[in-house]
């Protein structure tokens, strides 16, 4: 297959007299002095020409060598050192519907003009920062203001001059897209979060739609030399974590930076799934009585050491009940003080433990009546 691919492409340049023994071109200016060919067929679309020397230059401009010197990775932030959301490039932020996807970006906004939150801490100077607002409330929008003020602890005033926060709810897919491309030339901002940008395209899976919004985004961070970060629900099967249609799909495989917000319980988790680079440790966070956003990383840790102590504790007693059903399937029924003293014998547990597993395991497997302990509930009498 390969060699018919060659032939083709080889009888293409022959079709067009373009010679195929084109020394090695290393400036702008070779390129430009080169007398080959200027056109040739396009074999990805036959009724379209390329000019050669359009390409030539554009490769000349954007050819790596080892000599190159490529500009500094800038994250915006880090946690624990971890460095994430370079600029000149996209990310994403996956969850499903009201699992904290917005709550996690007041708290990371907020570190990134205060300085710090949390475990989060900001490697930005002076930044500006565009919210872009697709599918909230006013309300809620409004909301997003007044919690990065709160946690940021900053004047009003000074969380206005960095952070401009747009609703667009009313706008429909292409005045978003204008609306994205204004905001980014009126302020020149470092970060851009477009919290809904499922809004800014007509299908989320139409393949070829999502693919040029994505190159779209792409190239805008780079000429902005800006983080932009989007926010898209997964699936909504529970064990689903993908986000949704081709837009996800072509998120996922572009973005450097790929976080996840899931919440159990009264606790918001907040990890990375994809990474270019070294990802990220996960944090945690919750609301208090008073509605106020805090850290939760103590109390996720509380309540994983509650939950191990419960699937231990099950584990024990499933053993005992193991132990226990041996016993009865051995003798029939039997007397609770008389099985306490067969578990420990077998176990070498006291038999006042015993005694105490045996009436944990009343109604999950045993079953406790005048003191006589049976493995089904006894038939009630005449």
């Amino acid at each position: 297959m390969k060699t018919t691919i060659n032939n083709d492409i080889n009888d293409l340049l022959q079709d067009n007299n373009v010679s195929t023994n084109v020394p090695p071109l290393t400036s702008v200016e070779e390129v430009k002095a080169h007398n080959a060919q200027s056109t040739v067929r396009n074999p990805f679309r036959p009724q379209e020409r390329i000019n050669l020397n359009e390409y030539r230059e554009k490769l000349a401009n954007s050819l790596v060598t080892s000599e190159t010197l490529p500009p500094p990775e800038k994250p915006i932030i880090a946690i624990d050192d971890h460095g994430i959301f370079t600029k000149s490039d996209i990310h994403l932020v996956k969850a499903k519907a009201k699992s904290g996807k917005t709550t996690m970006l007041k708290i990371i906004v907020a570190a990134i003009l205060s300085g710090q939150q949390f475990r989060i801490k900001s490697l930005l100077e002076n930044p500006k920062i565009v919210w872009v607002d697709t599918e909230q409330s006013m309300n809620d929008t409004y909301g997003i203001i007044r919690d990065v003020i709160k946690l940021s602890g900053m004047s009003p005033q000074e969380v206005n001059e960095r952070l401009k926060v747009y609703h667009l709810r009313r706008f429909f897919c292409d005045e978003l897209k204008a609306s994205l491309v204004t905001a980014l030339i009126d302020n020149c901002p470092d970060v851009v979060i477009i919290d809904g940008v499922v809004d800014m395209v007509e299908s989320f899976n139409d393949e070829r739609e999502s693919k040029l919004f994505v190159r779209i985004l792409l190239a805008l961070s780079e000429e902005f030399d800006c983080s932009i970060i989007q926010v898209l629900h997964t699936n909504k099967a529970s064990e689903d974590h993908n986000p949704r249609g081709h837009l996800g799909t072509n998120e996922t495989n572009a973005s450097e930076t790929v976080l996840e917000c899931e919440k159990k319980g009264e606790i918001f988790t907040v990890k990375c799934t994809e990474s270019r680079h070294s990802g990220m440790p996960e944090w945690h966070f919750m609301y208090d009585a008073n509605g106020n956003i805090i850290n939760a990383d103590n109390q996720y840790i509380q309540a994983k050491n509650q939950e191990k102590e419960k699937e231990d504790s099950l584990k024990v007693g499933n053993e005992y009940l193991k132990v226990a059903q041996s016993i009865i399937a051995e003798v029939g029924p039997i007397n609770r003080t008389e099985l306490s003293e067969k578990m420990s014998a077998k176990t070498g547990k006291s038999k006042p433990w015993m005694a105490t597993q045996i009436t944990s395991l009343n109604g999950n497997g045993l079953f406790i009546a005048d003191e006589i302990v049976y493995l089904k509930k006894p038939e009630p009498a005449g």
